[in-house]
């Protein structure tokens, strides 16, 4: 068990008895502090520190408090930062800022305070007389400007023309302090001297990296916790930066245009984009390694096996690279790489309820990428099959495990896809199981309605990133409120949606449907554009009115074509 050290300490003791130094590792952020939270910060510390300002009095056994600081001890005795670097940073740049001003005071006061803020910042020889080095020392591989930190702490100067936050924190403290010596000479060495004696840290402090990491996850609700993709790209630095300074120089360049791409790419619920890219790593090894278990490892919990040596490989940053290259030509929905009906399957598959759909393409596209469109029609008509038929008739992410995990263990052993002995269901019971999703409303519904758009023909690609919303044909409001239903639950039914462009739903949701005929048709006097779903401008067209008798008959034909559609991959058992 890693060994855990809480204690309350002052910003003097604090950073005075840290003999080894402060380390921000390769895996952190870079310095974010805007100017604002740097103005909260000066005034907070001056209300405290000065109450003779406003007529108060100072309580020396008073304390201010400035949250917890989450570390472990590394290898080298450092003290290596997981939370709270961003205050850390400040309060050096502030600390500094004012010992530049202190520099031409004589008085023995301000001299003691530039002794006590020199040996906060620095390593002092044995005569605390020489400064040595400085206490914090920042790897942090994406910060470009962390040698402007250092030159601040070294000169006392923000590097001519640096428009970074180090250098303009560092300036907004030299403002502050400046009006605050003219304004209040007498109580310049009084500010910085009771905020490094009188302001408390709580540094938290463990043997170990990993018990660090949970301890900050589970006390962080400011900011961003480290990802898992931090700490795989921390492995992936070192492994690049043991090739030599090129190799390590092109990596930093090369993730960093990784990271823009998958932001864009990638909007996982409950991790960062760049988490999701290594997602989809892991299931492709985990298909290579025949692995089919439910039970899935957590994405860090399954790469840090033997200190992480499966990302310390040549082949995992061009792979992750050529995931990232495939889904962005999905993104931007190439047509010189694959044909309209292939596109318009991906954009089915982006509106699955999870992206475990996505996770098996990835694997697929790795292990032996289809050479033409048809190869991939047939691939991923039988995969939306199978995510359409469990949706269906065992909703859920936990039994559409079964069925995908299976096959990318099997593509990746013999190259064959084989949903059929997934297939457990008889007509009756996918009739049954229909009827109950039918009523439904969660994400599953918007899926099956996007595949059921995609069933017109003539219906066109829908843009990637369009705005869409579930369009209820007979207006909800006019079903409950003024009872134009014999059965108001019928306004529920799959046959009483479609899909529609969300700016569309919003103006039409309410209308009767004669007068939803304009918003689907485009007719309306405000000259707006029609929809873009096929089905609804065909009804449009050709019904003056949608009845809850066309709303049952709609809904009976979508089964159908389902019913065919599952068929067609013999699905139905």
């Amino acid at each position: 068990m890693a060994e855990l050290s809480v204690k309350q300490n002052t910003i003097l003791r604090y950073f005075q008895d840290n003999q080894k130094g402060f380390l921000i590792p390769d895996y952190q952020r870079p310095y974010s502090w805007e100017e604002d939270q740097c103005e909260k910060l000066w005034n907070d510390l001056a209300t405290f520190t000065l109450p003779e300002l406003q007529e108060g009095r100072f309580d020396p056994d008073r304390n201010y408090y400035l949250g917890s600081i989450v570390t472990f001890v590394n290898q080298e005795g450092k003290t290596e930062i997981i939370d709270g670097q961003q205050r850390i940073i400040t309060l050096m740049l502030l600390l500094r800022a004012f010992l530049k001003s202190a520099a031409m005071m004589p008085d023995p006061e301000t001299k003691a305070l530039s002794l006590g803020i020199q040996k906060c910042l620095w390593h002092m020889d044995e005569f605390d007389i020489k400064c040595i080095a400085t206490k914090l020392e920042t790897e942090v591989a994406s910060d470009d400007a962390k040698k402007d930190f250092l030159a601040i702490l070294d000169t006392g100067n923000a590097p001519a023309g640096a428009k970074n936050r180090y250098a303009k924190n560092y300036r907004f403290f030299e403002k502050k302090i400046a009006v605050f010596k003219n304004d209040c000479p007498s109580y310049f060495a009084y500010f910085p001297q009771r905020a490094m004696r009188n302001c408390v840290l709580f540094p938290i402090e463990t043997s170990d990296q990993d018990a660090a990491l949970l301890i900050f996850s589970t006390l962080n609700d400011r900011g961003l916790p480290l990802s898992d993709a931090d700490i795989f790209y921390s492995k992936l630095y070192r492994f690049y930066k043991e090739k030599g300074e090129e190799e390590r120089s092109n990596f930093v360049e090369q993730w960093r245009d990784l990271s823009e791409r998958c932001e864009q790419l990638f909007h996982p619920y409950n991790a960062t984009p760049m988490d999701e890219l290594f997602i989809k790593y892991m299931f492709y090894i985990r298909a290579l390694e025949n692995e089919t278990g439910l039970m899935t490892q957590g994405t860090r919990s399954f790469f840090e096996k033997n200190d992480y040596s499966a990302l310390r490989k040549d082949e995992v940053f061009p792979t992750l690279q050529k995931i990232a290259r495939f889904w962005s030509d999905i993104f931007e929905q190439d047509t010189s790489l694959y044909s309209l009906d292939v596109l318009k399957c991906f954009s089915i598959l982006a509106q699955a309820s999870n992206i475990l759909p996505s996770h098996f393409i990835t694997v697929y596209y790795l292990l032996d990428p289809p050479a033409t469109n048809e190869a991939w029609l047939d691939l991923l008509e039988r995969l939306i099959a199978c995510v359409l038929l469990y949706a269906v008739c065992k909703p859920g992410l936990d039994y559409l495990r079964t069925p995908l995990y299976d096959e990318m263990a099997n593509y990746a052993k013999d190259r064959t896809i084989d949903f059929t002995k997934h297939a457990l269901w008889n007509e009756d019971y996918i009739r049954e199981a229909f009827e109950t999703f039918s009523a439904s409303r969660n994400q599953s519904v918007k899926f099956l309605l996007y595949w059921y758009a995609y069933q017109n023909p003539q219906q066109e690609l829908i843009p990637t990133g369009k705005k869409i919303s579930v369009e209820h044909i007979f207006s909800k409001n006019r079903a409950t409120v003024q009872g134009a239903l014999s059965d108001p639950s019928c306004v529920e039914l799959l046959g009483n949606k479609s899909i529609m462009e969300s700016n569309l739903n919003i103006r039409a949701s309410d209308f009767r449907f004669e007068d939803k005929r304009a918003y689907y048709l485009g007719t309306r006097d405000d000259k707006r554009k029609p929809t873009m779903i096929r089905d609804l401008r065909d009804l449009a067209s050709n019904k003056a009115d949608f009845t809850e008798e066309d709303i049952k008959e709609r809904t009976e034909c979508i089964f159908q074509t389902l019913l065919a559609f599952l068929r067609r991959y013999d699905l139905v058992k």
